[in-house]
């Protein structure tokens, strides 16, 4: 028996959300309690049905109440926050249009509308109102807490649990359930943080006798208001408050009184301060008519609440910043797994690292599984780990078994009830097989992280086998097979080479040639937020070595700026360096090196870079004329630390200013009588032709050392990248 959460599956019984009904309930706050009239909506993407439902429930809403639609209102994003950046730029620098509030299809748009108001200096809610979908946490905790739409998630997967049961018990069970919304007051929206219900003025002698005729809506009062704010609140726990309150107000003492407050506070998930204090409110709104007549009693009752509302405060602090240190915890126990994964080698060094980190990680049991062979209708698996902490650690693997079971028979426990997390093993759209995690900690990010360091390790340790086996076979033929390695090797070296890379800013144009013995040059370009990393290199040597490494430096170069792209360049290349230097002179035995530049380009035009390679070219767009930037730093794999040359500088491209980045296969390359092409040559090349567009320049510069060249012993790489500022046009567009 089965069930889907979130999507209709033909066959299966789901749980859905109603989209409709709560950004219907949103938009119609807006209108009906705050009196806006001029509403922009961020869409989600076009192929998306809830996207495109929440963006019709928008136009039927203000259809509704007699509201013009206006499609200059209305701007496209992606469910990322950089297009709510984008969407307020659109609204206000290229449409120049006035609006009183926003309506993002989800939080993450929204928070980033309201970082790009923030920094116009646009007043949240004073001059816009913003609102979201989704309720995320990162909402709850922004600097104006966001009102939302609320997804019943947890309840969701109840539902779709008792769908699974009742077919168990052989109950029919409806095709679909439906779950209503809720909406989410917080001050985006021009309200309080809690809203406090308007509540009667009870006429009752005393407090006891308030309590007891009207105990029970007193208590349903503060625990809706607790429920609102936080997440899934036990009104027992609303009912402990009260109880403590009560108690110190007929006389006890106000130390168990806080105690008590304490107790209770810290075995609940804190959801927010504005929660508790929301319910104190509620608290004292009902006592004070009643105890107004009784000096004595009021100024108990407001040292209780005032003691009761500082104790809340301290809690959800300690709450929030105990959270926020178990995420950085999670973040390093992840990143060393990372850092662990990305030195293994081959599969069975992938496993026994997973294996090692997996009590650190408080995952109970793990397994691990390839798939054998092409894919095809009866394709075998193969388990490749087998980590059991019941069962004393890893077990023996290698078993080859066929779907539809997930693992082989008799591997499961039986002893004991379990949950698994099952994650594909990816590296790009290439299938490599599954994992599955027994539930531990309920960090949902955990999981993907690890599925994700996990495929790319195994797919470099794939790669790294089918190449040292390819070596070790071909250190053994004769002479007449040393073609076929070449081929694997120019193979290797030119498949990692970037493909249709787009960054924002940088016009680019590469290009490689390789030698009939491939020479070991690497380039790559690898988009990241607000930029892009460059990388440009040379391995010493030819052949298949050369490839294995220049694949080895390319994998370690992506793996950590995409991991961390805001690491600086020298930090990179440490790890760069520590990797080479372990798999090529302790692992493989080789004495291969490489030299290694990598700069980190930013939007605004600044680069930063460390390594030591050929001479940076920048040709200056204003003057013309073309400037060289030394590199000076170590090689790499010829010492294990190299922390003393890794140094990171920096320079600065203008509008319309060229980086040209090249190996020594160009400069080096020799003519007839054996002079050199030289950096001179390139300059004056480049100068005569700075203005033409990348790709013109890229294939006048290798023309031009093709043509100086009698033989070319050495691979030829250049890099051009033309910087442009924002709003610049003056430049042709790049070709790869």
């Amino acid at each position: 028996p089965m069930s889907a959460m979130g999507a209709a599956i033909p066959g299966l019984p789901a749980a859905l959300i109603d989209n409709a009904s709560g950004m219907r309930e949103v938009i119609t706050h807006l209108i009906t309690c705050h009196g806006l009239r001029r509403i922009a909506f961020i869409r989600g993407p076009g192929v998306n049905d809830e996207a495109e439902e929440r963006y019709h429930v928008y136009r039927t809403v203000l259809s509704e109440h007699g509201l013009p639609f206006k499609p200059e209102l209305v701007t496209l994003g992606n469910f990322h926050m950089p297009s709510g950046i984008d969407a307020v730029r659109t609204l206000l620098d290229e449409r120049r249009v006035h609006f009183d509030a926003i309506v993002a299809a989800n939080d993450f748009m929204a928070l980033g509308a309201m970082e790009a108001l923030h920094a116009r200096g646009i007043r949240i809610p004073h001059d816009v109102a913003l609102v979201g979908f989704d309720d995320i946490q990162d909402g709850r905790f922004s600097p104006i807490p966001l009102t939302t739409v609320r997804q019943p998630l947890e309840e969701q997967g109840e539902e779709a649990a008792r769908l699974v049961l009742d077919q168990l018990d052989g109950k029919p069970v409806p095709e679909t359930l439906v779950l209503r919304t809720e909406l989410v007051i917080r001050s985006s929206c021009g309200c309080m943080g809690h809203m406090v219900p308007d509540l009667v003025v009870h006429e009752s002698e005393d407090f006891e006798q308030l309590l007891r005729e009207h105990g029970e809506q007193i208590l349903e009062d503060m625990h809706s208001v607790v429920h609102r704010s936080a997440v899934d609140i036990d009104r027992n726990y609303v009912a402990r408050l009260l109880s403590a309150f009560e108690a110190a107000l007929r006389g006890r003492s106000e130390k168990e009184f806080s105690a008590a407050v304490q107790e209770t506070l810290l075995e609940v998930s804190v959801g927010g301060m504005d929660a508790w204090q929301g319910a104190l409110s509620v608290l004292r709104t009902h006592l004070l008519p009643t105890l107004g007549h009784t000096p004595e009693q009021l100024a108990l009752c407001e040292g209780l609440l005032h003691t009761a509302r500082a104790l809340t405060g301290s809690v959800a602090e300690r709450a929030q910043a105990q959270k926020r240190l178990e995420l950085e915890n999670w973040s390093r126990t992840l990143r060393a797994v990372g850092e662990a994964l990305f030195t293994s080698l081959d599969v069975d060094a992938v496993a026994n690292v997973v294996a090692r980190q997996l009590p650190t990680l408080r995952i109970r049991s793990c397994y691990m599984v390839l798939y054998e062979g092409i894919p095809s209708a009866d394709q075998q698996c193969r388990l490749v780990l087998c980590y059991d902490a019941d069962a004393g650690g890893v077990r023996p693997a290698g078993d080859l078994f066929s779907p539809p079971q997930l693992v082989p028979p008799g591997l499961l426990p039986t002893h004991r009830r379990y949950t698994y997390v099952v994650e594909p093993l990816l590296f790009e759209r290439e299938q490599l097989g599954y994992v599955l995690f027994e539930m531990g900690p309920r960090v949902g990010f955990a999981y993907e992280t690890l599925r994700d360091q996990i495929g790319s390790a195994l797919k470099g340790a794939l790669l790294v086998q089918q190449v040292v086996a390819e070596t070790e076979r071909r250190q053994a033929a004769e002479r007449e097979h040393l073609a076929k390695e070449m081929q694997i090797a120019s193979s290797i070296q030119t498949s990692i080479l970037p493909h249709d890379v787009h960054v924002e800013g940088l016009d680019i144009a590469a290009a490689m040639l390789p030698a009939e013995q491939v020479g070991g040059d690497y380039y790559d370009v690898l988009s990241c937020t607000d930029g892009c990393w460059l990388g440009i290199g040379d391995v010493a040597g030819h052949g298949l070595q050369t490839g294995l490494m220049v694949m080895m430096i390319q994998s370690a170069v992506a793996g950590v700026a995409r991991y961390h792209p805001d690491a600086s360049p020298s930090d990179v290349l440490r790890v760069l360096n520590t990797v080479l230097f372990e798999n090529v002179r302790e692992r493989l035995r080789r004495e291969e090196h490489a030299t290694c530049t990598l700069l980190r380009y930013r939007r605004s035009g600044e680069v930063v870079f460390s390594g030591a390679h050929e001479d940076i070219i920048v040709y200056r767009a204003g003057t013309r004329r073309c400037e060289l930037i030394v590199t000076p730093g170590a090689q790499l794999a010829v010492v294990a630390n190299i922390d003393a040359h890794a140094v990171d500088r920096r320079f600065q491209l203008e509008d319309g200013d060229v980086l040209l980045l090249y190996t020594d296969g160009v400069v080096a390359g020799r003519d007839s009588e054996q002079q050199s092409f030289g950096v001179e040559r390139l300059c004056g090349v480049l100068e005569q032709i700075g203005t033409e567009p990348v790709d013109v320049i890229r294939d006048v510069l290798v023309g031009a050392v093709r043509d100086w060249v009698a033989v070319q012993d050495d691979d030829i790489s250049v890099l051009v990248a033309r910087h442009r500022a924002e709003g610049s046009e003056q430049f042709g567009s790049a070709g790869d």
